[in-house]
């Protein structure tokens, strides 16, 4: 399989003026179409390859992309993200590392109402990993910013190693 991580080759000017919608679908569209309709390893593989920053962009795009259309979207893909606790994971870890603690409320109570329906036996997350410790994704330092307030230093896509 061919390379799916590739640099975007933005400007710095562009990048300073680009809006957040923009900026994700610079760092991560390409890699999402050539993703659409491949194998779980090939996506597996993908996703692996990217940098801790551009896995937080690629599945709070993969949450977003699936989830934004109506309640009921939300709804049906949150519950399939708790049956994929690896995926479930990564999208609260993304969520922490920008702090976004409302959303990670609201995926936590949504959570409850999936395990309240399926029972309490039922794969999935609780509150608890709001709030994971040490052996788990770190909860955002206290001077974390939200994406769209957040410093662009032109290095684009949050490349913190060669891609």
């Amino acid at each position: 399989m061919e390379s799916m991580t590739a640099k975007p080759g933005i400007e710095r000017e562009r990048w300073q003026e680009m809006g957040d919608e923009q900026l994700v679908t610079a760092c991560i569209g390409p890699l999402l179409a050539r993703l659409r309709g491949a194998s779980e390893t090939d996506k597996t593989a993908a996703y692996r390859s990217l940098s801790p920053e551009r896995q937080d962009l690629f599945m709070l795009r993969v949450l977003d992309g699936h989830a934004r259309g109506s309640a009921w979207e939300y709804y049906a893909w949150t519950g399939l993200l708790l049956q994929s606790p690896d995926q479930w994971a990564a999208i609260l870890a993304a969520l922490r590392r920008i702090g976004s603690l409302e959303l990670l409320e609201a995926l936590a109570d949504t959570a409850a109402v999936h395990r309240k329906r399926l029972g309490q036996d039922a794969a999935g997350a609780d509150a608890s990993e709001l709030h994971e410790k040490a052996e788990g994704p770190s909860l955002p330092p206290p001077e974390a910013q939200s994406i769209g307030s957040r410093q662009r230093s032109g290095a684009g896509c949050g490349n913190r190693r060669s891609l």
